[in-house]
């Protein structure tokens, strides 16, 4: 299943070549929601917002940069 994470104008997170801040919403695909913000715990600590189990709850025009994955 994806979940999909925010991340509120403090939040900035630099894995390799992808930045996550506040203009993406990060999709992490994982077995379960518990699972996946579990892994969120792990690569953004405590530095996000909010997570979602369907993308029509995120409004999409909030985050002129799109999805990014989280790998």
């Amino acid at each position: 299943m994806k979940t999909y994470f925010t991340f509120g104008y403090d939040h900035i997170h630099k894995i390799g070549d992808k930045v996550f801040d506040k203009d993406v919403v990060a999709v992490i695909e994982a077995p379960s929601e518990s699972s996946a913000r579990e892994f969120a715990f792990e690569v953004f600590g405590r530095e996000w917002a909010t997570s979602y189990t369907s993308l029509e709850l995120v409004g999409m025009h909030h985050y002129p940069r799109g999805l990014l994955e989280v790998t």
